[in-house]
């Protein structure tokens, strides 16, 4: 970008912007789906879930943030299945199930 100064009438000077170009670098590595999952393993035995990892356990230990997952892979359950885990905000449980972890 240059800047030329020019006198008007009153001898102020004006200054007048000539044509600039501005190119952008992007810095910002991409993340790789590998990177994604091994972080989400990572997080899921350190906390001693085994593969049983939610968003909010996730989010107070993990190196991403969630909404990455969720962009990436369309929703939170399907990183972490993905990542050969399992979403700690199931919906299928089956009444057997529900009925065994009361016991």
């Amino acid at each position: 970008m240059s800047v030329q100064n020019h006198r008007v009438g009153n001898g102020d000077a004006v200054a007048h912007m000539t044509e600039m170009s501005f190119t952008f670098e992007n810095t910002k590595p991409e993340i790789s789906n590998h990177d994604l999952w091994e972080d989400l393993k990572r997080v899921s035995l350190a906390v001693g879930q085994d593969s049983l990892l939610t968003k909010r356990t996730y989010q107070r230990e993990g190196k991403y943030v969630v909404i990455t997952f969720q962009k990436r892979f369309g929703s939170w359950r399907a990183a972490v299945m993905a990542a050969g885990l399992e979403s700690g905000n199931r919906r299928d449980i089956s009444d057997d199930e529900l009925f065994d972890n009361l016991r």
